[in-house]
């Protein structure tokens, strides 16, 4: 049976790492709309796929947190 105890520790440094990615991702997805702004078209989406790509980074270390809440995985 699986241990049903919370992991307060590892929870929250899922939280943490999930938090630093998010906010890579959105300090990126502004890059992006300078360069568009600019009209420099290929830095935009050079910076909005590095923003996608921090976003999901963020969704799994997420996953993770919540796999430490009493050894309940989320559904969704």
């Amino acid at each position: 049976m699986e241990n049903m105890t919370m992991d307060k520790q590892k929870m929250a440094a899922c939280h943490t790492k999930a938090a630093e990615h998010h906010k890579k991702a959105a300090d990126l997805h502004l890059e992006a709309a300078k360069h568009h702004e600019a009209g420099n078209h290929d830095k935009a989406a050079s910076s909005a796929h590095m923003a996608y790509g921090h976003t999901c980074c963020a969704v799994e270390h997420a996953r993770d947190a919540s796999k430490h809440c009493a050894g309940i995985e989320c559904k969704k």
